[in-house]
């Protein structure tokens, strides 16, 4: 008896599969398309997702392969609101910072998921984006403006748009002061000290409104008014770098010190430190009277 010669048989991947049943031919492509995703062959994988008909799942398959470029492609021709969404959110994860194409493509495919509060979510990214890496507040101001209008747009009346409207009127009012400054430059003094008293954070920085002072006091000789800028900046915002706020011109004009800003830290976190203790000691007494009904007779005896 002859024993033929067996060979291990190739199987090679087609691009069509022959069969009359279109569902079952879906769920042959899906199961191979999972199969490719779980090889990690992600672009094989949105090919054959999409072959049976899952965009989404091939949006998906993209997304894990990183290839922005075609991620972008299949969101412009899809035309499908979730993946618009898929497509814009991957483009957030990016430096699209410094990257106007993406940025442009995040802002037109929320625009065409209708996805008005992520967009307006967005927006902010790009005014606190101007803040703190640009100190750009005009800019920042048409950010959160945008932003507004989209939240607008999708009927939102809640929180985060009482939240963008509080930021933007803490920005016009800031700019409102560096403008009057030409004119007026005492008042715009006198109101921007009455900001650094404010809590406007993350709209208006209370380091960028001491440097403005800092500033102020420099170009008048008044040194001394300076360096009391510079250590009420460092009790206020524990940890901040002056240098980067300041000019080193003006930080050697004042005498200003890497000595005397570790002393402030200190004095600082100190400061922290008790203001922490003593809040707890506040909630032990809270504890203690509730947990015995003096509550009542403190407040109504």
């Amino acid at each position: 008896m002859v024993t033929p010669n067996l060979k291990m048989a190739c199987v090679r991947l087609i691009e069509e599969i022959a069969t009359d049943d279109k569902a079952k031919l879906r769920g042959v492509l899906k199961k191979i398309a999972e199969c490719c995703f779980k090889q990690d062959n992600y672009h094989l994988a949105a090919k054959k997702f999409t072959q049976a008909g899952d965009k989404v799942q091939a949006m998906r398959a993209l997304l894990k392969s990183g290839d922005t470029r075609k991620i972008v492609f299949f969101a412009s021709v899809s035309r499908q609101r979730d993946i618009y969404v898929l497509a814009a959110n991957y483009l957030q994860t990016l430096d699209w910072q410094r990257d106007a194409d993406a940025a442009k493509n995040i802002v037109s495919f929320y625009t065409k998921a209708r996805a008005f509060d992520l967009l307006a979510g967005f927006y902010e990214s790009c005014a606190q984006v101007e803040i703190e890496e640009r100190r750009d507040y005009e800019k920042a101001l048409a950010a959160l403006n945008k932003a507004h209008e989209c939240l607008q747009l999708g009927g939102d009346t809640s929180k985060a748009a009482a939240r963008i409207r509080s930021h933007i009127d803490a920005i016009r009012k800031f700019l409102a002061v560096q403008e009057l400054y030409t004119d007026s430059p005492l008042e715009a003094v006198a109101q921007c000290e009455d900001m650094t008293k404010l809590n406007l954070e993350p709209a208006v920085r209370k380091r960028d409104l001491f440097a403005f002072l800092v500033q102020h006091y420099v170009n008048g000789k008044d040194y001394a008014a300076a360096r009391r800028c510079l250590q009420e900046l460092q009790m206020a915002v524990p940890g901040v770098a002056v240098s980067d706020y300041v000019d080193a011109e003006v930080l050697r004009l004042v005498g200003w010190s890497s000595d005397e800003r570790r002393s402030l830290q200190q004095m600082s976190l100190l400061a922290r430190c008790v203001t922490a203790s003593n809040g707890a000691a506040t909630e032990r007494d809270e504890d203690r009277y509730s947990s015995d009904g003096e509550v009542q007779e403190e407040l109504f005896d």
